[in-house]
């Protein structure tokens, strides 16, 4: 599905933003390939419970140290000669990114996913044409939200892809001819290339967002 690379979903819980302050109370992962069955959770020792936080009880809580050697090496099982490398991916990297960086880099010292990650909404917008569209991806979402970290990177793995293949049938498809809308203010949907009637704010055909 992805040339060379291991693309992994993470989410994190934590009790408070602030990284160097606040604690990562726990965090989950998933790698991204069709079935999204091979996961990862890990219960971490803190002072505070996370905010909103779903626990998994029956995980052993581990210092970070041995939560972040334990990733790593579920990480690298998944390593073959194609494919090599590892992208992270999250709803918010700018939040998830952070505190998965720093664990790392402050127990053993080096982060197998580099250093970049990427958003899913952001990839989302690159597929709509819509740079203000980062949100709706959402809809692809089929395992419930509920703050366990595993459960919502699953979730967020399902609308990866679904993303991936709508790229997918992009790039194959056979190039329609440009439409020009009939009457003012109809507009063509950019992604199926369909009239839209001006009072709608959505495409009727692949639901994408007026510009």
């Amino acid at each position: 599905m992805f040339k060379n690379k291991i693309f992994v979903v993470v989410d994190v819980e934590s009790n408070g933003p602030i990284v160097s302050k606040d604690e990562m109370t726990s965090f989950g992962a998933v790698i991204v390939e069709n079935e999204l069955k091979k996961t990862f959770y890990a219960r971490l020792e803190c002072k505070k419970p996370g905010y909103m936080e779903s626990v998994d009880t029956s995980a052993p809580i581990e210092t970070p140290m041995q939560a972040m050697e334990r990733f790593e090496n579920w990480l690298n099982s998944y390593k073959t000669d194609q494919l090599n490398s590892f992208v992270f991916v999250s709803d918010n990297p700018c939040f998830d990114w952070q505190f998965i960086n720093y664990y790392f880099l402050t127990t053993i010292g080096r982060n197998p996913f580099g250093f970049s990650g990427r958003r899913i909404g952001d990839i989302w917008s690159g597929l709509t044409k819509n740079i203000n569209d980062h949100s709706d991806w959402r809809k692809f979402v089929k395992t419930t939200h509920d703050h366990n970290p595993t459960n919502d990177a699953i979730g967020h793995g399902e609308a990866l892809l679904e993303i991936v293949s709508q790229m997918q049938q992009n790039s194959t498809a056979p190039k329609e001819k440009v439409v020009s809308p009939a009457r003012k203010g109809d507009w063509v949907c950019p992604i199926c290339n369909v009239v839209i009637w001006a009072s709608k704010l959505e495409c009727a055909k692949c639901h994408s967002k007026k510009n």
